[in-house]
C-alpha cells in the first residue's frame, strides 16, 4: 500500500488571489467537493448509509482525538466530514524526471513553493500534460492519489478513497495527512512527506496498541507491514545510491549499466528470503526502469535514521518530536535531514 498526498494548490489560489488557469481550475473543483460534505456524525446516524462506510467512520473521531491528545497534532476541524467521491481516486498525481540524472521537474507555486508533482482533478489533463513532458524528453509517473492536505488552510473531510479493509489503513493515512497540517516546510517536500511517512508509522503502531493491545493479532499485523515496508525500502535506497552514482560518473554504456542496476533489484526483490511479498511490491518490480516512479517513491521515505534520532532524544514523546519540529521550522528550512539529525544530538528544548 502506497500513501499519497498531492499538495492542492487551492492554497495558493486563496492565499494570492490568482484566479486563472490551473489555480482556479483546481480551487473550482476542489470547492465542489466541500459543498458535499456531509458530518461523520449524520453519516453514521442515517441507518441509509452503507454499512462498510458507517463501520469504518465510526472509528474516525476515535483516531482525531489520539491525534491531537497523544500527539499534539492539529487537528482542528479536519476529518469531522465525509464526501463520497466517484471512483478509486480523489485526484491525480503527474511527476517527471530526466532518464539520465535524478533531477525531478519542478513546478512552482505560491505558498507551497516548489514542488516535484502536480494534482490534476480530471485524469485526461494530467495525460495532456504527461504526453508534453515525455516529449521534452522526461520520464513520467501518473498515479491515483487517495487523498490530499490543503495543510490547514481549510477543514479536510474523509474521502471515501480513504476508506478501505483495514481500519488501520484508515488511521495510518489520517496520521500521516494531520502530520502535513501539522509540520510541513516550505519547498522540502521530500522532508515532508518522509516525515510524515514515519510519524504515520509510529502513531498507528501506538494507536493500534491502545485500541486492541500489544498481543493483538491486529497489532503484529501492523508491525509486519511496516516491516515489510522498511525491506522494501531499503531496496529502493540502496538503487537510488547506486543508479545516482552511476549517472554522476556518466559512462558511455551508462542505459546498460542503469538496466543491470534495475535486474539486481528485482533478482533481490524477487528472492525467495527477500520477506517482500507484498503484491504492489512485486509489481514494482515488474515495471520498466523509470526515474520519475523511483524518485516518487523514494520521496516519501528518507531520512529515517534522523527522525528515528530525534524521537528517542524526546524519549518517544511524538508530541514532543513535533513540536521540537514546528518550533525550529526556521533553522532546519534549507537542510532539514541534516538539522534534524543535529537536533537529535542536542538537549530538547
Amino acid at each position: 500500500m502506497f500513501p499519497h498526498l498531492a499538495v492542492l494548490f487551492i492554497i495558493a489560489l486563496a492565499a494570492t488571489g490568482c484566479s486563472t488557469g490551473y489555480l482556479a481550475d483546481t480551487a473550482y473543483h476542489h470547492l465542489r467537493l466541500l459543498a458535499h460534505r456531509t458530518a461523520i456524525r449524520d453519516v453514521i446516524a442515517d441507518a441509509d448509509s452503507d454499512p462498510m462506510v458507517r463501520e469504518r467512520l465510526s472509528g474516525v473521531e476515535a483516531i482525531r482525538r489520539f491525534a491531537a491528545h497523544e500527539l499534539g497534532m492539529a487537528v482542528d476541524d479536519n476529518y469531522a466530514t465525509y464526501v463520497a467521491v466517484d471512483g478509486p481516486y480523489v485526484t491525480h498525481n503527474l511527476s517527471a524526471c530526466p532518464p539520465d540524472r535524478f533531477a525531478p521537474y519542478l513546478w512552482h507555486f505560491p505558498v507551497v513553493g516548489a514542488v516535484p508533482y502536480k494534482g490534476f482533478f480530471h485524469r485526461e489533463q494530467a495525460e495532456q500534460e504527461e504526453r508534453g513532458l515525455r516529449a521534452a524528453g522526461y520520464e513520467t509517473y501518473l498515479r491515483g492519489v487517495r487523498a490530499y492536505s490543503t495543510l490547514g488552510w481549510f477543514s479536510d473531510p474523509v474521502f471515501s478513497t480513504m476508506l478501505g479493509d483495514d481500519p488501520y489503513e484508515l488511521a495510518d493515512l489520517l496520521f500521516h495527512e494531520l502530520t502535513h497540517a501539522t509540520v510541513f516546510i516550505r519547498g522540502q517536500i521530500d522532508f515532508n512527506e518522509s516525515l510524515a511517512s514515519f510519524v504515520a508509522e509510529q502513531a498507528t503502531l501506538r494507536y493500534v496498541a491502545r485500541e486492541a493491545g500489544p498481543d493483538s493479532a491486529p497489532y503484529r499485523a501492523r508491525v509486519a507491514v511496516y516491516a515489510e515496508e522498511r525491506r522494501f525500502n531499503a531496496l529502493v535506497h540502496r538503487l537510488y545510491l547506486d543508479l545516482d552514482a552511476l549517472y554522476q560518473r556518466r559512462p558511455a554504456d551508462l542505459d546498460a549499466q542503469r538496466a543491470a542496476a534495475y535486474a539486481e533489484f528485482r533478482a533481490q526483490l524477487l528472492a525467495d528470503d527477500s520477506g517482500i511479498t507484498a503484491p504492489g511490491y512485486r509489481r514494482f518490480a515488474a515495471l520498466p526502469p523509470n526515474n520519475a516512479r523511483l524518485l516518487s517513491y523514494h520521496r516519501y521515505h528518507s531520512g529515517r535514521d534522523a527522525f528515528d534520532g530525534l524521537l528517542a532524544s524526546h524519549g518517544g514523546d511524538i508530541a514532543a518530536f513535533l513540536a521540537t519540529l514546528r518550533r525550529h521550522r526556521d533553522e532546519v528550512r534549507d537542510d532539514p535531514f541534516t538539522a534534524v539529525a543535529q537536533l537529535a544530538m542536542s538537549p530538547p528544548g
